[in-house]
């Protein structure tokens, strides 16, 4: 099944591309891409801007559902940065709820 959306490789639209990669790559249907988006939006609360800790939990489920692992997908460099993010903001969320008590 090709993709409805139809970058050219000299595009530069960042979310048309991710949708065409993965409607032809993992052979995933867009109807099937956006019940998956819709889900996660739901679970965020609908929230625009999403903390990397909440980003993490479905980040660890779309790892899981693809059968892969995290280190080899991002690669050891941007693994690292995840990782320091989210110790980061791990490290916020604890200040803040010592602020609050």
């Amino acid at each position: 099944m090709s993709s409805l959306i139809g970058p050219t490789k000299k595009s530069s639209n960042n979310f048309a591309s991710l949708l065409e990669f993965c409607t032809q790559k993992w052979s995933i249907s867009l109807k099937s891409l956006f019940a998956a988006e819709w889900a996660v939006f739901v679970a965020l609360g609908f929230k625009l801007h999403a903390t990397p800790l909440q980003v993490a939990f479905h980040f660890k489920r779309l790892m899981k559902g693809l059968e892969r692992n995290p280190l080899d997908y991002l690669g050891l460099r941007r693994y690292e940065q995840w990782q320091q993010t989210l110790q980061e903001e791990t490290s916020r969320a604890e200040k803040r709820e010592v602020r609050q008590k």
